[in-house]
């Protein structure tokens, strides 16, 4: 059984641009501006995050890489340090395997985006529990750590009444299992 700890917020994962790359996570800041978001905004979030991973991975195939994006055209330019081919596949291996976190985050984006504008227009910032004590940890996962940790913050959100609003959006779509799930999620995570 994992152990949870309570101390990091949904601010401390969103707003820290050193773990930007690990987690595939919109533009929340940006997002506040807005009291609703433009019809694109879905897609510009994903091609972000694409472009960012493209980025990540080609510091290994290219020297001072610059990576362009112009809607849905990604563009890496720099010079090589191996061949044409080996870049491109390790490129896209590299995007294919987050493949699974960036789905992820599509499936529960206005979830996140939602919560962490109810936990700012709270003026507290709720802790999740979570199986990691810090936010250095989040550098060194793998992905299907990091899809475990999407996980986690969802969870939260769903079953902590911390974000009541959000809860209630999320609820109907459980229906009858809610109050079980959530009583199954307080006795695993040590709720108090």
């Amino acid at each position: 059984m994992s152990v949870y700890s309570n101390n990091i917020t949904l601010k401390d994962l969103f707003n820290n641009k050193s773990i930007q790359k690990k987690l595939p996570l919109g533009n929340y800041k940006e997002q506040l501006t807005y009291k609703s978001l433009p019809k694109n905004a879905q897609l510009r979030i994903i091609g972000n995050q694409i472009k960012d991973l493209t980025a990540s991975a080609s510091t290994k195939y290219y020297n001072q890489a610059k990576v362009t994006r112009t809607n849905r055209t990604i563009v890496v330019s720099g010079s090589l340090k191996k061949s044409y081919n080996s870049a491109f596949n390790g490129i896209y291996n590299y995007i294919k395997g987050k493949a699974g976190l960036i789905s992820n985050m599509i499936a529960n984006n206005e979830i996140i985006r939602n919560a962490f504008i109810e936990d700012i227009q709270n003026g507290k910032s709720s802790k999740l529990y979570l199986r990691i004590a810090s936010v250095n940890e989040i550098k060194s996962m793998n992905a299907n750590r990091l899809k475990a940790l999407m996980n986690d913050i969802i969870d939260n959100i769903k079953f902590s009444d911390n974000f009541p609003k959000t809860q209630t959006m999320i609820e109907t779509n459980l229906g009858s299992n809610f109050l079980i799930q959530k009583q199954e999620w307080m006795k695993k995570v040590g709720f108090r």
